[in-house]
């Protein structure tokens, strides 16, 4: 896979990068500040640092379920 190495990505790069996700779970993810983005005129981007950190949480999440799991 590809990754962005740009600071900022389109809502529908954001959406790709996420598995499909739709633009509604994007923007309730904006509005939980659980991503951030900037807007161009009429047109939003994504600040890809923050889709990244996003991302990580969802790792460190998933690996304590799964360490609860084992315990």
């Amino acid at each position: 896979m590809n990754t962005p190495t740009a600071p900022l990505i389109s809502v529908d790069e954001a959406r790709r990068l996420l598995g499909g996700r739709g633009r509604g779970r994007i923007y309730e993810l904006l509005k939980e500040g659980l991503l951030e983005s900037v807007t161009d005129g009429s047109r939003r981007f994504i600040v890809t640092d923050s889709l990244y950190a996003f991302i990580d949480s969802l790792k460190v999440a998933s690996e304590r379920r799964e360490f609860k799991r084992n315990v």
